[in-house]
């Protein structure tokens, strides 16, 4: 049983608009994608997409695999006198990546770049220091304020703006955390079509901002097991050695023991290491207890929750860059395991 991870329709999906609280554009091209093979599908309050088969009278255990659907990105404050804009991050950015970046603003994608004062006017120093927030403006080009309000309202969002697609033999985008996820399970529940294992998939809101579509859809759904399907930090640069690389790009699909909101169920994990072991498939464990991810919020309510991570070079950068072995390898181990039974 095969599954086939779609990179064109990744590359689709991660063009697209999602920061938190605005992932409607994510949320219905997935709808569009797995509408044909989900048995119930509903929304919770805050937008979570949840696609049940078999989920009440299915054989083995109520299992549940997720991904969010959110990207970090920029939201608009307010309007200078001289049409710029004030903003403010949504997510964990780096603000020394900002200054000069493209942007696209609003359901619009009005194009914008971060301004930057030049390094010749930046008083020697500070010319070592990154940029502060509160200096930074996004610049649409509005030549006075009036014609700027015209085009942006306070409370828009902006994403980086980018190619999608392939680099040499990896890939490049925006948000692939957590498109990459997203894409992994669509093959996975693609490739599981037919079968009467008992499966929930949630695409969860706001998890760049607190995991809070998670926490809201757990309870509700009551799964026995979860298995987020994340991206996770690859530091495989020069200089970074050790556990300091956290994971490498093409070593696989990685596992984690403990990350900062939580230490993985061991059974559920190792039973993942056996499947992949048992179908062949290559896999790394990741090797520093950073960041976080929904599986948490499971393990809340009392779920046997593990995280399968592809890495990905520069998370919540402009553009990230993951090697597609690593994701098909992800999308082939959740295959493995919910059809091993381990």
């Amino acid at each position: 049983m095969s599954a086939a991870v779609d990179l064109e329709w990744l590359a689709q999906i991660c063009r697209l608009p999602g920061v938190s609280g605005f992932e409607e554009p994510v949320r219905s091209a997935v709808w569009e994608r797995l509408r044909p093979l989900a048995q119930d599908a509903w929304l919770d309050g805050l937008g979570t997409l949840v696609l049940t088969r078999g989920w009440r009278g299915g054989r083995g255990p109520r299992t549940l695999l997720c991904a969010h659907l959110d990207e970090v990105g920029l939201i608009v404050t307010g309007v200078d006198d001289a049409g710029l804009l004030r903003f403010d991050l949504v997510g964990g950015i780096d603000a020394r990546l900002l200054p000069g970046c493209a942007v696209r603003v609003g359901p619009d994608a009005i194009p914008g770049a971060v301004t930057a004062v030049p390094v010749h006017l930046t008083p020697a120093a500070k010319r070592r220091q990154a940029a502060e927030l509160d200096g930074l403006r996004l610049d649409i080009g509005a030549q006075d304020a009036a014609q700027a309000r015209r085009a942006v309202e306070p409370g828009a969002f902006a994403v980086f703006a980018g190619p999608a697609g392939p680099l040499g033999r990896l890939f490049r985008a925006k948000a692939l955390d957590d498109r990459a996820g997203i894409c992994a399970i669509v093959a996975a529940v693609e490739a599981l079509a037919g079968t009467d294992l008992p499966l929930a998939v949630a695409f969860t809101v706001q998890e760049e901002i607190g995991t809070r579509g998670a926490a809201a859809v757990a309870g509700p759904l009551a799964p026995e097991r979860a298995v987020i399907v994340e991206t996770t930090t690859a530091v495989d640069l020069p200089g970074i050695r050790g556990p300091n690389r956290v994971t490498r790009l093409g070593r696989g699909p990685a596992l984690t023991v403990v990350d900062g909101g939580m230490v993985a169920d061991p059974e559920l994990t190792a039973c993942l290491a056996a499947a992949a072991e048992r179908a062949g498939l290559p896999h790394q464990w990741k090797e520093a207890a950073s960041g976080g991810t929904d599986a948490a919020r499971f393990q809340g309510v009392g779920a046997r929750a593990a995280v399968v991570s592809v890495p990905a070079r520069y998370l919540h950068a402009p553009a990230s860059v993951l090697d597609p072995r690593d994701l098909q390898g992800a999308a082939d181990l959740l295959t493995a395991w919910l059809t091993m039974g381990v």
